[in-house]
């Protein structure tokens, strides 16, 4: 713990704890802060498993009695209560940090934590003599950055796990200061907009000062851009393009009509740049958890999130065959999705990572025989893979083009009708060899399109879907005894998702269906209740947040508990490993430079079950 002070050591003139009727222990001492008393403080007791049990207010000599139940451990405290959000406290004008005492006296300060200190009875507190808070003043920062207005993202006060104290809101010069905060080890961050480079810097806060700190002028970062070329001319239709770093989506953009894109604010490092290929809206990185390195420093303290891995839908039910099918990821469909590497040196400057670009192969024709005003769907199957990888939706006229195909790889298409009644829908079939040029393969919709019937097992309704909402997809609801009739399908494997009352969405199989196929389907699990309690020294942490994935895809978050306790329902059954970088800002106070590290390790939730995973330990640090 920090030492941030001196203690006041003195004789007390009478007996520091005496016994009273009905097994209670008096309790008595002074509150003072530089050598002053404070007058008016609130004190207590208070203990971890049963909160505060005793309070009494300092008179003005600072002094205190408190009586506490002889049979209760816990901590004597002057300030907020030591599981307080609030470290500061004001008393009349005047602001201090809380003070908290244990089993033995305070050297060389009351430290504002309960975390790592024995608790004690009332008569055996400080060592059993006559308590001394002596109590530190809050302290503040100061400064001007060098950016500001539009140049300028944020200027933030930051622990040293890269959590953030406060965001601080410099005026129209840069100048700024921050809001009381307890003494100890800060960094501060700018983070710039556009092209500069986030930049900080450490800063110890002492007690009742404010602390001056000069913010560098932040650095140009690099910019990574190139030129995408095709056939040998720049490529005028816009593409995707993804930075990626580590496998961490960094940046995102699209290539202009002349074929270029541009990456600005690059720092040093090895990255990937993959043109073609959609970015993932939910992998965008968040400003605050972005670790900034601090000089001196050879890492950051915050590790990087590590993203979700979505689980493939597996055969685990009898079909014509068996099929594995990869999440479709959505592509360009001009061209062939490419990754080029850039290095970015740490003298910064431009990097040019041009790509060439391999047109993507087409299948063309028209769709004849669907009558008048409905809509005709037609999609691209893989023969390998039996997976529909792509879809579109033919003009009026009938004509379709189907793009993004690997050229001279064999496809088989279909055209279906999308009628108001699926039962009523025809589709057609054709395969070809795609060309960059195109291959024609006209359809006509002669055959009445397929349908998978059955019963969800045990089920008395729900639904099922049969699909994927980005090429093509089915649903039907299940009746009273569970069920179901899904029409409008053609040849392809699909992947499965059945709902029912009482359980979770059932992870998705897959299952090939060549012609109309009665198939009963096995329901999602019974949801699970996760429970535990995070806790420090005994105590309840006030407030958790956090994640935790699954080894099967997908995971749960942490709501915000009441000292600590957490209970999270409507959860996937199996095995969950803690995602630590999730914890970021777990703090027992939010004006104070320290933060709970994250917690280790993992826990397996049982179907139908409630799983008390029992104390999760976090312990506090500050540097």
């Amino acid at each position: 713990m920090l030492g941030i002070g001196l203690v006041v050591v003195a004789a007390a003139l009478v007996p520091a704890v005496t016994a009273n009727v009905g097994g209670t222990d008096t309790v008595r001492g002074e509150v003072t802060a530089s050598g002053q008393p404070i007058s008016f403080i609130p004190v207590g007791f208070w203990s971890p498993q049963q909160g505060v049990v005793s309070t009494a207010t300092t008179d003005s000599n600072g002094r205190f009695t408190l009586d506490v139940p002889s049979n209760v451990d816990g901590y004597a405290y002057a300030g907020t209560r030591p599981d307080s959000w609030d470290a500061v406290v004001d008393v009349g004008s005047e602001q201090y940090v809380r003070g908290v005492i244990g089993a033995k006296p305070d050297t060389p300060v009351s430290t504002p934590l309960y975390e790592g200190w024995a608790s004690a009875t009332g008569r055996s507190l400080g060592g059993g003599k006559d308590l001394h808070f002596l109590l530190e003043r809050p302290g503040r920062i100061s400064g001007r950055s060098p950016l500001h207005g539009s140049a300028l993202t944020a200027v933030q006060l930051r622990r040293l796990d890269g959590s953030v104290v406060q965001t601080l809101h410099p005026d129209a010069s840069g100048s700024f200061v921050s809001e009381p905060v307890a003494p100890g080890s800060y960094a501060v961050a700018v983070v710039p907009a556009s092209t500069y480079l986030p930049e900080a810097v450490p800063v110890t806060i002492r007690a009742g000062a404010t602390a001056a700190v000069t913010l560098p002028q932040p650095q140009r970062g690099g910019t990574i851009r190139g030129v995408l070329i095709a056939n040998g001319r720049p490529v005028t239709q816009p593409q995707p393009v993804i930075l990626e770093q580590d496998g961490q989506q960094v940046a995102t953009t699209t290539s202009t009509a002349t074929g270029v894109y541009t990456f600005g604010a690059v720092s040093s490092g090895t990255y990937q740049v993959t043109i073609g290929q959609y970015p993932d809206d939910t992998a965008a990185r968040s400003v605050t958890a972005e670790p900034i390195p601090l000089p001196g420093r050879t890492s950051s303290a915050t590790p990087t999130p590590t993203p979700a891995v979505t689980p493939s839908p597996t055969a685990s039910v009898p079909g014509t065959g068996t099929v594995a099918l990869a999440p479709i990821t959505r592509t360009s469909t001009a061209y062939i999705p490419t990754t080029e590497n850039a290095y970015m040196p740490s003298s910064l400057g431009t990097v040019e990572a041009d790509a060439a670009l391999q047109s993507a192969g087409r299948i063309t024709g028209v769709v004849a025989g669907a009558a008048d005003g409905i809509p005709v769907q037609v999609v691209a199957e893989d023969t390998a893979t039996r997976q529909i990888l792509r879809s579109t939706t033919a003009s009026a006229s009938g004509a379709y083009t189907i793009g993004g195909l690997d050229p001279g790889t064999e496809y088989r298409v279909y055209a279906v009708s999308r009628p108001a009644d699926l039962t009523a829908a025809t589709y057609a079939k054709g395969s070809g060899v795609a060309t960059q040029t195109g291959t024609r393969v006209d359809l006509v919709l002669t055959a009445p399109a397929l349908t998978l019937s059955g019963r969800i097992s045990g089920a008395t309704g729900g639904s099922v879907v049969v699909g994927d909402a980005t090429t093509l997809q089915r649903a039907a609801s299940a009746d009273s005894t569970g069920g179901y009739t899904v029409a409008g399908l053609v040849p392809a494997a699909y992947p499965i998702t059945v709902s029912s009352p009482g359980r979770l969405a059932s992870t998705p199989v897959a299952l090939e269906i060549t012609a109309t196929e009665t198939q009963d389907l096995a329901p999602g699990p019974r949801p699970a209740t996760y429970k535990a309690w995070f806790i420090a020294s005994g105590a309840g942490v006030p407030h958790v947040v956090g994640s935790a994935a699954s080894s099967a895809g997908g995971g749960l978050t942490l709501p915000a508990g009441t000292s600590g306790h957490v209970t999270s329902e409507g959860l996937r059954p199996g095995s969950y490993t803690y995602e630590t970088a999730s914890f970021l800002g777990l703090a027992p106070a939010h004006d104070g430079p320290w933060w709970f590290a994250p917690p280790t390790g993992g826990f397996t939730l049982r179907e139908g079950a409630t799983t008390d995973v029992g104390p999760v330990v976090l312990h506090t640090k500050a540097k």
